[in-house]
């Protein structure tokens, strides 16, 4: 690999990075895209390494720490294969400050778990050492071992050494393995530059192999805004093959627009090396080859090889993302609009059942001028809510009910200021968040609907119902009420019984009764009073007779009710 190569592989892996940044200056925060940046950043140093150091030792001390440290692990080594592949050589060995009275010169043969990963070629790990089969390997006087991860460096498909960490809190996991693996892959091309041409060429491939397969655009430029570097990633998103991206001026991806501001700040950086956009990732559009404009990420990066300054540049198309953000504004917007001029008062609780938020029906329903005066308020503090309610709500169910809700009770606690008072009744329904996950609760909803009115209805409707039972169960006169369809007597008053001899289940369950107690000659008028449609109303006569058989003449009024 010439030194102009390698330079331009630092500016990819440079690229690389800068593209996993979520401009944290404009108040993002987003825990994946922090660690990918650890990561990529911690690999990236490790590259610089390779291309800084021509020995391997010193390069390789780079590589383990940083593996180490990104990984958590307190100790390891770096060893290679003995020239007759029967053990490891060890480099250099990091024993986390624990003691191990080993002698370092003691041969360490090819076995247990390292023997498997130069056999697979695979990253292997072991959280359990002590009780593993492994254990069975280490020598008297070896420092005390949790865990270990071993991961291959490998040259042209041959396992030539290992690179080991061990003594990581918790364990190590297969993202561990990964980027172990990816910390070996550098440490093997930190030994194939030590070594020979072949290895470097080596090298040299599997690194643009790896841009290659880069889903973003990778795209290099000299000093004069020439494209030297254009990868598959890049004519995928930008629509132009390499062989017709090489050569031509960086703006052919740029919008018009650009164009000066581009050739201002290229002439400017070259002049003063002083940067404004490097090592920052910028939105901005691209220009595809059908004149088409997108949003795009850009992170750029720049390095100096045989007195020439080259750029790197990481694009990434991120019209999806900016369509699901501006979807994701949408669907927020309009549930915050619903949540604002819902009629049902909500509350939103954190995991510790202290006030977040409240909507302006809650307000008015508590008689809170500002959710700032109730903020924090403590739900499990509330006088009115039963202790076998806040026990459901704590192991996690969902909880409803109708309640009177008395404002002297919060006003004696002094819990929040309220200008309300007296008793009203309210429908609340609890219902514990974030069930669904492994955190366990993490709050509570709260559904409140007062239905004071309500109540008040159906107390009158009780009284008036009460009085109206009183009223035919008193009454002298019989009283029934008798349903069209299917026809049949609802009901029947005492005075019925009284007056034709029947009982009152024998009214109820026979709903021809009134032709059998009625004169043949007025069935007639029976009928009409059971015909929706021309019903005759009001008073009329009737010839009846009793169940003894003793004859009744009666007044019957017929009125119509309404559902």
């Amino acid at each position: 690999m010439s030194s102009t190569s390698a330079a331009g592989a630092k500016a990819i892996l440079d690229g690389a990075a800068i593209s996993s940044e979520r401009k944290l200056e404009n108040g993002e925060s987003d825990p994946a895209a922090r660690r990918r940046q650890e990561e990529v950043e911690a690999l990236l140093e490790s590259a610089r390494a390779v291309l800084k150091h021509r020995e391997f030792a010193d390069a390789a001390r780079v590589i383990f720490d940083r593996c180490k440290a990104l990984i958590g692990a307190s100790a390891g080594y770096v060893a290679l294969l003995s020239p007759e592949g029967t053990e490891n050589e060890v480099l250099f060995l990091d024993s986390g400050s624990l003691p191990c009275s080993v002698d370092p010169t003691l041969p360490m043969p090819i076995r247990g778990l390292r023997a498997q990963v130069y056999q697979t070629g695979q990253a292997a790990y072991e959280n359990d050492f002590a009780s593993s089969r492994w254990a069975q390997f280490m020598p008297e006087g070896h420092a005390t071992l949790d865990n270990v991860l071993f991961a291959p460096l490998t040259i042209d498909s041959a396992v030539v050494g290992l690179l080991g960490i061990a003594n990581k809190p918790g364990g190590f996991s297969q993202n561990d393995a990964r980027l172990a693996t990816a910390f070996g892959e550098l440490a093997a091309v930190a030994l194939s530059n030590s070594r020979t041409l072949e290895a470097l060429q080596s090298s040299e491939h599997r690194f643009h192999s790896l841009v290659e397969t880069a889903s973003d655009a990778i795209i290099c430029a000299n000093s004069s805004g020439e494209i030297v570097l254009w990868n598959g990633g890049a004519e995928g998103i930008f629509g132009y093959p390499a062989a017709e991206a090489i050569g031509q001026p960086v703006t052919l991806i740029m919008p018009e627009r650009f164009h000066g501001r581009h050739r201002k700040g290229l002439k400017r950086f070259l002049a003063t090396g002083k940067p404004r956009i490097m090592g920052r990732t910028i939105d901005m559009s691209g220009l595809r080859s059908d004149g088409s404009e997108f949003p795009v990420e850009l992170s750029l990066t720049s390095w100096k090889a045989k007195q020439e300054t080259f750029f790197a540049g990481v694009i990434r198309d991120v019209g999806e993302r900016k369509r699901a953000e501006d979807a994701l504004r949408e669907s927020e917007a309009w549930f915050r609009s619903i949540y604002m001029e819902s009629p049902i008062g909500i509350e939103l609780y954190d995991a510790d059942g202290h006030l977040i938020d409240a909507n302006p029906a809650c307000l008015q329903i508590f008689g809170i001028s500002s959710v700032e005066d109730v903020r924090g308020f403590a739900l499990f503090d509330d006088p009115n809510l039963s202790k076998e309610a806040i026990a459901a709500l704590r192991r996690g169910e969902r909880v409803s009910y109708e309640v009177p809700f008395d404002f002297e009770k919060i006003k004696v606690a002094n819990l929040y200021p309220t200008s309300r008072s007296g008793i009203i009744y309210l429908s609340v329904v609890l219902t514990p968040l974030g069930l669904n996950d492994n955190d366990g609760i993490t709050g509570y909803l709260v559904q409140v609907l007062e239905v004071t009115r309500e109540r008040v209805i159906q107390e009158e409707l009780r009284e008036s119902e009460e009085r109206f039972r009183l009223l035919t169960e008193n009454a002298t006169d019989g009283i029934y009420r008798f349903r069209l369809d299917p026809p049949g007597y609802e009901y029947v008053s005492p005075a019925m019984t009284t007056l034709f001899g029947y009982e009152r289940e024998e009214w109820l369950f026979d709903p021809d009764l009134d032709h059998k107690i009625v004169h043949p000659d007025d069935q007639p008028l029976i009928d009409r009073m059971r015909t929706p449609s021309g019903m005759l109303t009001g008073l009329v006569i009737l010839r009846c007779h009793h169940k003894d058989g003793a004859p009744i003449w009666i007044e019957h009024h017929n009125a119509p009710v309404q559902d």
